[in-house]
């Protein structure tokens, strides 16, 4: 986005181009956070993840992760970026590509990646964890750059879970499922998507109008554990002054949808 005028051609990652250096202190919000050598490898599939991250720039993204359960919980977030590649990101001014903590009996810690950079970086995260009581949820933080350097305007997002418990958001065991979109009244929508397993996936959108026709369809392919954003009237433009409905298909695709306004606003659609 501009930064006056939240318009064309950006992506959710750079949704404006250069935000004002911030002196803010950084915060400190992992307590307890052990940095091992990456133990993913074998993983084929995150049946729970985190479709978009954003971070630098006038974004801020935190992963809250509380546990319910009387007994401490560990959980391990991985980072990937678009290429599908680990995402080595900035914590407490320590990089890694991925986070293992632990989380106390009735506890929470927040993680979030270092944000005071001008430029945005963007990817996603797929999280591992055995405990029923873990619950997690995100927040994404926005600045204009013309506010107050605490001023944010924020949402919670929906951590996805494929297997159906445990997280904010359950998928149904298929490949397809919907999520609205809204380009009216100066409103316009962004989405994140991620591929959570280990091969590539085409990610196929199909768009409806609130009158039930196809009015659009968009494709793409994801690497494995790839990643991707971008402004719908950026992909298709006829759908400005529309609304309705997206359908989305891909085996392993999990989105997340922004709805955003021209008064430096937004929230999230859930699918």
């Amino acid at each position: 986005m501009h930064m006056k005028r939240l318009s064309a051609a950006m992506s959710l990652g750079v949704i404006v181009l250069v935000a004002a250096e911030r002196d803010q202190a950084p915060v400190r919000t992992v307590q307890t956070v052990v940095r091992a050598a990456r133990q993913d490898a074998g993983i084929t599939q995150y049946l729970v993840a985190l479709p978009h991250i954003a971070f630098g720039g006038p974004w801020r993204t935190q992963v809250v992760i509380g546990n319910t359960s009387g007994t401490a919980a560990d959980v391990t977030l991985y980072y990937f970026g678009n290429d599908g590649n680990p995402l080595s990101l900035p914590i407490g001014g320590v990089f890694s590509d991925h986070t293992a903590l632990t989380v106390p009996a009735n506890g929470e810690q927040i993680v979030e990646p270092d944000w005071q950079s001008t430029t945005t970086a963007e990817g996603w995260a797929g999280l591992v964890y055995t405990n029923a009581g873990v619950k997690i949820q995100g927040v994404f933080l926005w600045h204009n750059s013309t506010d107050p350097a605490d001023k944010y305007t924020e949402a919670a997002v929906p951590i996805i879970n494929q297997s159906g418990s445990g997280c904010l958001i359950p998928l149904p065991g298929s490949a397809s499922y919907t999520m609205p979109y809204d380009e009216t009244g100066g409103k316009f929508s962004g989405y994140g998507f991620a591929n959570t397993i280990s091969g590539p996936v085409t990610v196929n959108l199909t768009f409806y109008d609130q009158n039930g026709q196809v009015i659009g369809q968009y494709s793409e392919q994801l690497l494995a554990f790839g990643h991707d954003s971008f402004l719908l009237k950026d992909k298709l433009p006829q759908l400005v002054g529309q609304k309705g409905t997206m359908v989305i298909g891909g085996q392993g695709i999990v989105p997340l949808g922004f709805r955003f306004t021209q008064y430096f606003t937004f929230t999230t659609w859930q699918p």
